[in-house]
């Protein structure tokens, strides 16, 4: 969540997700790698090129589609959905929101959108109501930014309402 300054203002300068990338893998470059959804759900989010997470998706995975046992790991409430964001990306397949995905769908691929350094693929994951539609997007504070998509990334990230979770605690479950 973001900082509380002593004035009663917020922070919003941490980082909220898990970043995977490499310079070379058998000589060649992380951009261009495949991204797969890793769990089945609906297309909730899409961005084109918008601060600060450049072509994004967000995938809504609902409560009654999760494997029990991930579900009772995490103490997620009924009436929630678990959603994974994948970031700084490339080449999106051609989705729209609403759209149903299964594990393992190409998604897009790996890229340098966005505020990056470097090629990386930056995986979120966070737990909130279900059926959550970030129509108009998400972008950060700027002004070349609309007022919708301020608004979603507001909710998406300071809210509250969207419960950050690490996202290794889905990459390393084994039921």
């Amino acid at each position: 969540m973001p900082r509380v300054m002593e004035d009663g203002s917020y922070k919003d300068d941490g980082h909220h997700g898990l970043d995977l990338g490499y310079y070379t893998r058998e000589g060649l470059p992380f951009t261009g790698t495949p991204v797969l959804a890793a769990l089945d759900g609906a297309i909730a989010a899409i961005v084109n090129d918008m601060p600060p997470y450049g072509n994004m998706i967000i995938i809504e995975t609902p409560f009654e589609r999760l494997p029990p046992a991930l579900v009772a790991s995490l103490g997620l409430p009924p009436g929630n959905s678990l959603y994974t964001l994948y970031a700084h990306l490339q080449n999106l397949q051609p989705l729209a929101l609403g759209d149903p995905l299964t594990c393992g769908q190409p998604l897009a691929e790996t890229g340098l959108t966005g505020f990056t350094g470097g090629p990386h693929l930056h995986f979120e994951t966070r737990w909130g109501p279900a059926g959550t539609v970030f129509e108009g997007g998400i972008a950060y504070y700027r002004a070349d930014t609309t007022e919708a998509e301020r608004a979603n990334y507001q909710l998406w990230r300071m809210s509250g309402t969207f419960h950050l979770l690490d996202p290794l605690t889905l990459l390393t479950f084994h039921p």
